[in-house]
C-alpha cells in the first residue's frame, strides 16, 4: 500500500465517521492528524501518526496535569500516592493499549496511551477500534485519579 493511499484513506475514514479536526506539521511522520475521540465533539484530542520509514500507525493521547492536581498528589502520604500508583499500573495494564507515566520525582506529572497498528492490518474496523480503546484507557485513568484524589 503506497504512502499517500494510507494517508488519504485514514483522513477519509476520520471524516466520514466527523472525528478529523486538522493535520499536523510534523518532518518525522508521513502525517500526524489531530482527531477527536468521537463525533459528538467531546474535547478529547487525539493523534494519529505515522511515523517516517515505518510500516505502522500509532494511534495516541496524552494528559498533562496542572499545578493543583500535581499539588493535590504531592499532599497524598507517600503510601497513599505509591498505592494509587499501583492501582492506575494495574488498570491500564489491563486495557489493549500501551502507555507510559511521567513520574519523574515522587509525582504523576502526565500519562500517555498509545496503540500501534501494523500497516498489514489496518482496516476501518480495526482503527476505528483502536480509537475506542485509547480512549477508554485514557477515559479509565482519569476516573481512577479522580477517585482518589477527591475530584
Amino acid at each position: 500500500m503506497a504512502k499517500k493511499n494510507i494517508k488519504k484513506m485514514i483522513k477519509t475514514w476520520c471524516e466520514e465517521e466527523g472525528i478529523f479536526d486538522e493535520e499536523n506539521e510534523d518532518p518525522l511522520s508521513e502525517f500526524n492528524f489531530t482527531i477527536t475521540s468521537s463525533p459528538i465533539k467531546i474535547e478529547e484530542k487525539m493523534n494519529v501518526i505515522h511515523p517516517a520509514n515505518s510500516n505502522k500507525v500509532v494511534i495516541m493521547s496524552g494528559t498533562r496535569f496542572g499545578p493543583e492536581d500535581i499539588e493535590k498528589m504531592r499532599s497524598l502520604p507517600m503510601k497513599k500516592f505509591g498505592d494509587l500508583m499501583w492501582e492506575l499500573r494495574f488498570t491500564l495494564g489491563s486495557m489493549p493499549p500501551d502507555f507510559n507515566l511521567g513520574i519523574p520525582v515522587d509525582v504523576l506529572e502526565s500519562f500517555v496511551i498509545t496503540t500501534t497498528i501494523y500497516l498489514d492490518g489496518l482496516t476501518k474496523d480495526r482503527f476505528m477500534t483502536a480509537i475506542g480503546d485509547v480512549y477508554k484507557s485514557k477515559l479509565l485513568a482519569s476516573w481512577k485519579l479522580q477517585e482518589r484524589l477527591g475530584e
